[in-house]
């Protein structure tokens, strides 16, 4: 049952003010860039979050395991970059999102920006375009000046869907950068619109030459992981049509 999981967060120093997240999706556009910039900004790790009640996942590289769901920071940038490569059932993400969120409240974090890459993005005018979906206080912050267009219509499910929709009623400044992506396989583009998208919206100044040959890198690893979300119940959270 969904109430039966539980998440436990361990940090070794507080999250920065500002969260940026990424979330297993097809064509992991969101979740590439967020480790590019983990990669090219030389984050650390500085906590994981242990789910209970998930199936479990043991991600390794170079013959190391590592936590599915991290968070990397540095000590001079007011930015904490959330990856979770754990595949949540689509019945198990309101809980997922609840706690993460009530995390998230709990150690005053103002802002969280989530990366999203989407395949079958309807009516939008260009397919090389990041479109948002935020809160007013985000939009003011953050995108009076940017060229993003919001998505006209439409709704998110999962835990992009718990976050945000709980983070309307509280102080926190949400957003949800969003890209078209392929339908299958990874999108390097996709990765790179959402690295310049953050790199202009919080000054991060992150190179971006490298992010293609970052992603064919670590292809093997995404593909299989998609392949793995794609037995989940939560496949159809990245399928509902947008307006």
């Amino acid at each position: 049952m969904a109430e039966d999981i539980s998440l436990t967060i361990e940090a070794d120093e507080p999250p920065s003010e500002t969260v940026i997240a990424a979330f297993t999706y097809p064509g992991m556009g969101g979740m590439i860039a967020c480790n590019y910039l983990i990669e090219e900004l030389d984050l650390e790790q500085t906590g994981y979050v242990q789910a209970d009640g998930l199936p479990a996942l043991a991600p390794f590289e170079n013959g190391r395991p590592y936590h599915p769901t991290r968070l990397h920071s540095r000590s001079d940038l007011d930015v904490t970059v959330l990856t979770s490569e754990l595949p949540v059932p689509l019945h198990a993400t309101e809980v997922f999102g609840r706690e993460l969120l009530d995390w998230i409240l709990d150690h005053d974090i103002d802002e969280v920006a989530i990366l999203l890459g989407v395949s079958g993005l309807r009516n939008v005018g260009s397919s090389d375009e990041i479109h948002y979906v935020a809160s007013p206080d985000y939009t003011e912050r953050r995108l009076q000046t940017a060229d993003f267009a919001p998505l006209a219509g439409g709704f998110f499910d999962g835990i992009t869907a718990s976050l945000v929709s709980r983070a309307i009623d509280t102080p926190l400044r949400a957003g949800v950068l969003v890209t078209p992506t392929r339908t299958h396989g990874i999108d390097p583009d996709a990765s790179l619109r959402l690295v310049e998208a953050v790199n202009e919206l919080y000054e991060l100044d992150a190179n971006v030459d490298r992010l293609r040959r970052f992603a064919t890198e670590i292809r093997d690893h995404y593909e299989q992981l998609m392949q793995r979300t794609q037995h989940q119940d939560q496949t159809r959270e990245w399928n509902l049509g947008y307006m």
